[in-house]
């Protein structure tokens, strides 16, 4: 969710982790440029166990200036028969890169 109310971001990696750190799949097959205040969905089926259960997703993101951070969270809503389960998970800066003038 790009939370700046005045400039877009661009998101240019979504890297779907298994449990061990290998690599299972790239969600993006191109960037994706998010308008001020706009949003995107990737989307991880429910039945889709191949990332195991400390499955991660490495997002990269680009501005061309100073923005607002962006907020990147995990929601899961899972269903079996009458029973509901669901909780987020916040994600957290791993990296930081300056332009490439620093």
């Amino acid at each position: 969710r790009n939370t700046d109310s005045d400039d877009p971001i661009g998101v240019t990696r979504a890297s779907y982790y298994d449990s061990d750190g290998k690599l299972i799949r790239e969600y993006l097959a191109e960037p994706r440029v998010l308008q001020p205040l706009g949003t995107t969905t990737l989307f991880v089926k429910q039945s889709d166990m191949s990332g195991g259960l400390g499955a991660n997703f490495l997002v990269e993101w680009v501005a061309e200036g100073a923005v607002t951070e962006p907020v990147i969270e995990a929601v899961m809503i899972g269903q079996r028969e009458v029973r509901m389960c669901a909780f987020r998970s916040p994600g957290r800066v791993v990296e930081e890169r300056g332009s490439a003038s620093d």
